[in-house]
């Protein structure tokens, strides 16, 4: 075979198969070959033995190149421009000459070259020129069509084998020279910027790789700039000459190709040519015929939208020079319902993103033609900005830009893609702030919402301006504060808000005021009160759809008591009625009348008119206070009725009574109103209301919310609702809180951990007496209302022994822990339970504890015989149950214990200053006996015959007591009274214990006249009040004169020992029942 010179060659073509291979090889292979062999042959065949060969031929066209040696001296010369450094200038001029396929083939040694020479000349330019035109001679190749297959070779070269470190500093100054010279050198420019995006990309790879090796310096990397300032003096210069160079461009855009350029440089001609009315006439065509081109041929579509984005954008910008403000408020209205509407599904994120960018652009541009045409003094027009700012506000805030509800793959394609739409638009401000408080407030408020951090460090400040704002015309700044107060509690009630708005607001606000002269108390004053309506509007929101209804009524009162704590009387009424439905839905009916009066004890009965904020409710028709607070009272008594609080009604309906008889005139009323009380009271005598229990409950540890945290409450229980039952309905709202087993307080690590721990027992309401029932005769119906009603202390008492336990009597040394708990309100109120206040302990010896339980028995006793003589229809059940657990001397060894325990000598021995507590522990015993026997009275009037053996072993075992105790401790009787006063009931409620005691005493005087001297003897134990006190009951309801005789005998030595208050107390009471003694 023989080697081929380039150029056309003519070879044989043979198409039989020959079996003889080396026959084959041996025949001419070129045409020119075959002539020699056979000249004198005119046929196309040649013979080669026996056989016969075609002298057919066919063409073809050879070139012999290589991807390692070139032959063309131009750019071996540049190759090796080491060897001979002189020619250097010579060889780089003769580059831009050479043929493109021979460059593109030695690509990346021909680049190494260029950026060697112009590294190892670093400190001199004179290649610097010529070596950026062979860069953009490359480039330019590359470009062409016929070599565009080489792009990503020189991509690669680029990110990969690189590697001028200062190749950046001279590229950027010979183009700023070349945009500095622009009419001199504007052939060299249009090249230059033909190739502008990778002369851009060799010098951002230079100074990255420049960073990474070597120390950053910002100075060294000013080119960048310098280079964009000289482009927009170009565009200046342009402007000037017009027509003149704006041919010039139009040829340069009709030679663009990249991308990069075009977006660049066509914006820069948009907003900078065009504003100049005769260089629009001669680019915008051009511009809208390259677009239609690009757009029919489908090419770089993208780069085509932002070019016509960026010509409409122009057009607007002239359009907006010659606006009116009525073209402006038209265009908000319809941007912000546009906004509103969701015209494109929630799904599209790329429409939606794409409008708001539409949108955002078109604001910024109107905040602009605002700034400027409508914020001095005569044009401004205060709706115009309201309009502006609400579009903005409609604008941050919709819902297509609410990012944080994306995922978070989608948020970070948006963001990437998009940015942050919210944190780029504009608000501008002027001189006419004042006039946008308080009707800005809200929709300022609003934007700082959004759960973007930049955009509320951003936007929180506008608070701080605003204050400074109102402060300095009026002094103060009431008129915001009232405004963001109220806006707040909406904004935070409809789900905007979190603990970081707060923390940011803290932050943000305090550091401004802390800053300024005068608002630096103030100011920090209103953000601490703005931080805590936060908080429990936080923890309201929290629980708002909870199911725990009880958790949401402690977060209402937290609230409302806030408002009513800073004088907001509108959110308050707000919030009472919130509180009221919350205990409608509960049949908590007593709550709910509470919660309206708190209401009505707001108004006057007055005709004052009603302000819109008293009345919230569409159901009260009322134009003045008075007929205001006589429907909620009327209301208010409507559920005090439902809810057995008949004596609260009672005092409503007192003064209801008084304005309908006085000063209404509404005689109509009155009687139903009369009619109505007249009820109650019946209630009140016949109606037996079941005693709810109490129950104090603890919540501790940090996993509860802060309004439960660590703090202590008093619960008033519903209907027969056991402790047992209260814990399983408590629990079951807080199914991760676990039950703590004893009733101590808890450790500091309970307390600070991170769980939950509830602390449940029940505790017993103290009496509080109204003082209209002190010392006086009260039917036990009417006080049995204030033991579990208006109080606000409870007591819970805990046994603890001291000293060694006694196997025999554990009496003897079992003390009581006694706890008084005080609430912060009575109870019931508006709510069924608040919190505990304080808390005080005691400890009660066992004697004392002895006393406490014997009375208690005793008052046991005579309260259940005062109900069976009242209403003999009782069931006789509970009777039965009570005497039995006292007479039979199996349970509890009954009071043989405390004869064990506190009757022997060596007790009285070892605590001789206990004597007068052991007397009246006997008394107590003894009267203990008349007591039952009543009760075994009753009890035998009442059994039926399936009962008689049971009474009958109840009597028999009473006997036995009664024989004992009056053997021991002496004979105790009953006055024999008169149905009448069986009626009325002989319990004075109100007395003290030495009070009652004493009745006793003055009550067995009536039949026991034999023992008339040692029952005067035992007066001498009590004060001459009680005595005056219980004679003067007795007196009152026996009708005896015995009494005043006893009391009348007693030495004058007490008399004298009595101070002249209780002395007169004493003699005015007999006087006034004087006709009595006669």
């Amino acid at each position: 075979m023989c080697s081929l010179i380039d150029g056309c060659q003519s070879l044989n073509a043979e198409a039989k198969k020959l079996e003889d291979s080396s026959m084959y090889l041996s025949l001419a292979s070129t045409k020119p070959e075959m002539e020699e062999r056979n000249p004198s042959s005119g046929k196309n065949t040649q013979n080669l033995g026996s056989f016969s060969v075609s002298k057919d031929s066919f063409q073809i066209l050879t070139l012999v190149c290589s991807t390692k040696l070139t032959q063309n001296v131009d750019l071996l010369g540049l190759l090796k421009w080491r060897s001979n450094t002189s020619l250097l200038q010579q060889n780089l001029r003769h580059l831009m000459k050479v043929e493109g396929g021979e460059v593109v083939k030695f690509l990346q040694d021909t680049l190494d070259a260029l950026f060697n020479i112009m590294m190892e000349n670093s400190d001199s330019e004179t290649f610097d020129t010529l070596v950026f035109d062979a860069l953009v001679f490359i480039i330019g190749l590359i470009a062409d069509r016929k070599f565009h297959h080489f792009n990503p070779v020189l991509e690669t070269y680029i990110r990969k084998h690189f590697s001028a470190t200062l190749a950046y500093t001279k590229l950027t100054k010979v183009l700023k020279n070349y945009v500095d010279n622009a009419e001199k050198l504007t052939e060299q420019l249009l090249k230059a910027l033909k190739a502008l995006e990778y002369i851009f990309k060799f010098i951002v790879r230079s100074r990255v790789l420049f960073n990474q090796y070597v120390l950053p310096s910002h100075s060294e990397f000013c080119g960048f700039e310098k280079i964009f300032i000289s482009m927009f003096s170009l565009w200046s210069i342009v402007i000037y000459l017009k027509t003149g160079l704006a041919s010039r461009l139009i040829y340069l855009i009709e030679l663009a190709h990249f991308s990069l350029y075009r977006d660049y440089f066509t914006c820069c001609v948009c907003v900078c040519l065009c504003v100049c009315e005769d260089c629009r006439e001669i680019l915008l065509p051009l511009m809208t015929e390259q677009l239609k081109l690009h757009l029919e041929n489908h090419e770089e579509l993208d780069s085509c939208c932002q070019l016509l984005s960026n010509i409409l954008e122009v057009q607007i910008f002239v359009c907006l020079s010659h606006v009116t403000s009525d073209f402006l408020m038209e265009t908000f209205i319809m941007f912000k319902d546009l906004i509103g509407k969701n015209v494109y599904p929630a799904d599209w994120v790329i429409m939606n993103m794409m409008q708001n960018k539409v949108f955002l652009r078109a604001i910024n541009q109107y905040a602009a033609v605002l700034s400027k045409k409508f914020l001095d003094q005569t044009n401004f027009e205060l709706q115009l900005w309201n309009n502006y700012f609400h579009l903005a506000v409609a604008f941050l805030t919709q819902e297509s830009l609410q990012l944080e509800n994306f995922s978070s793959d989608k948020r970070a394609k948006i963001f990437q893609k998009h940015a942050n739409l919210r944190i780029s638009s504009q608000h501008p401000a002027g001189p006419h702030k004042i006039k946008f408080i308080p009707e800005m407030v809200g929709p300022i408020l609003e934007m700082t919402l959004v759960p973007e951090i930049e955009l509320r460090k951003a936007t929180i400040p506008i608070f701080f301006d605003m204050m400074q704002c109102e402060f300095h015309f009026r002094r103060c700044f009431q008129t915001f504060e009232n405004e963001i107060i109220t806006k707040l509690d909406h904004e935070v009630e409809g789900g905007r808000g979190d603990e970081q708005y707060k923390i940011l607001f803290q932050k943000i606000l305090l550091e401004h005021c802390r800053k300024h002269k005068y608002l630096a108390k103030t100011g920090e004053t209103f953000v601490t009160l703005v931080v805590r309506l936060l908080e429990r509007l936080l923890d309201y929101r929290t629980i708002m759809h909870d199911e725990n209804k009880e958790n949401r009524m402690s977060c209402t009162v937290n609230v409302l008591n806030f408002y009513k704590e800073i004088e907001r009387e509108e959110m308050y009424i707000r919030y009472l009625y919130k509180l009221c439905d919350l205990h409608k839905e509960c049949d908590n009916y007593t709550e709910a009348g509470y919660t309206l009066l708190l209401h009505a004890k707001l108004l006057k009965w007055s005709e004052e008119a009603c302000a819109a904020h008293l009345t919230q409710r569409d159901g009260y028709q009322a134009t003045t206070q008075c007929q205001l607070k006589d429907q909620l009272y009327q209301e208010i008594i409507k559920y005090f009725d439902k809810g057995k609080m008949w004596e609260e009604a009672i005092i409503l309906g007192k003064e209801l009574a008084e304005q309908y008889e006085n000063e209404m005139f509404d005689f109509e009323q009155l009687s139903a109103l009369l009619r109505k009380q007249a009820q109650f009271y019946e209630n009140i005598v016949k109606v037996i209301r079941p005693k709810p229990d109490y129950f104090a409950v603890g919540y501790y540890g940090l996993g509860f919310p802060s309004f439960l945290r660590n703090k202590m409450f008093i619960y008033r229980g519903k209907e027969y609702e056991r402790r047992e039952d209260f814990e399983a309905r408590l629990l079951t709202q807080l199914p991760n809180a676990e039950k703590m087993k004893t009733t101590t307080p808890p450790s500091e690590d309970i307390r600070s951990s991170s769980g939950q721990y509830i602390q449940c027992f029940t505790v017993k309401p103290i009496l509080e007496l109204p003082p209209k029932f002190q010392n006086k005769p009260v039917s036990e119906q009417i006080v049995s209302f204030y033991t579990v009603n208006e109080v606000q202390k409870y007591q819970y008492s805990r046994p603890v022994r001291k000293g060694e336990k006694d196997p025999d009597n554990e009496f003897a040394n079992m003390w009581i822990e006694r706890t008084t708990f005080v609430t912060a309100y009575k109870l019931p109120g508006i709510l069924r339970w608040f919190e505990v206040l304080s808390v005080s302990a005691e400890e009660i010896s066992p004697l004392e504890n002895a006393m406490e339980t014997m009375q208690l028995t005793n008052e046991k006793i005579n309260n259940m015989v005062q109900r069976h003589l009242n209403d003999p229809s009782l069931p006789i059940n509970p009777l039965s149950m009570l005497l039995n657990g006292i007479v039979d001397p199996a349970v509890m060894g009954g009071f043989t214990n405390y004869e064990k325990a506190f009757f022997t000598e060596k007790y009285i021995q070892e605590h001789p200053n206990d004597q007068e507590k052991i007397e009246k522990l006997k008394d107590l015993i003894a009267w203990q006996i008349p007591n039952l026997a009543e009760g075994v009275r009753i009890h035998g009037e009442k059994v039926t015959e399936a009962l008689r053996p049971f009474h009958e072993r109840l009597e028999a075992c009473f006997k036995q007591l009664k024989e004992k105790v009056e053997k021991q401790y002496g004979v105790r009787t009953l006055v024999t009274i008169t149905s009448a006063f069986m009626h009325s009931s002989l319990i004075i409620h109100g007395c003290c214990s030495s009070q009652l005691a004493c009745m006793h005493h003055i009550s067995s005087g009536w039949t026991l006249t034999s023992q008339y001297k040692q029952i005067t003897m035992n007066y001498y134990t009590y004060s001459l009040s009680d005595l005056c006190v219980a004679c003067l009951s007795a007196f009152v309801f026996v009708g005896s004169w015995l009494p005043l005789l006893v009391s009348s005998s007693l030495s004058w030595d007490l008399v004298s020992s009595c101070s002249l208050g209780n002395a007169m107390h004493y003699y005015l009471s007999m006087l006034l029942y004087k006709d009595k003694l006669l």
